[in-house]
Parts: structure tokens; sequence; C-alpha cells
């Protein structure tokens, strides 16, 4: 748990300081990220796997 809670954190801290991110596996990030968050609470990853809109995003990404 505290290896994943790590990642996210490193992946939040690098985003949230507009530092790049685009060449991390960043599927794996969410996926880890919900992972987490299943740990934690399992409806509530439920409902940010519903909810979230990153799974569009990474699939519109270009190839490269």
């Amino acid at each position: 748990m505290a290896r994943r809670l790590q990642q996210l954190h490193f992946v939040r801290n690098r985003a949230a300081h507009h530092e790049p991110i685009h060449a991390r596996n960043l599927q794996r990030d969410h996926d880890f990220a919900l992972e987490l968050l299943g740990w934690i609470g399992p409806h509530a990853a439920s409902w940010a796997e519903g909810t979230t809109s990153i799974e569009a995003v990474l699939r519109a990404r270009p190839d490269g």
C-alpha cells in the first residue's frame, strides 16, 4: 500500500507543478490510483471509475 501511495504522490506532485508526465505510463498510474482507492473504499473506487474522463483522454493520445 505504501508503494502505491508513493507512486500516486509522485505523479500528483509532478502534474501539480506542471512538470512533464507525458512519458509516464499514465494508464498504469490511473490503475494504481483506482486500486489504492479500492483498498480504502470499494464504493469510492467504483464512483471514481465511473466519473473520470481520463480513460477517454488516454485513448485519444497520439502514438509516439
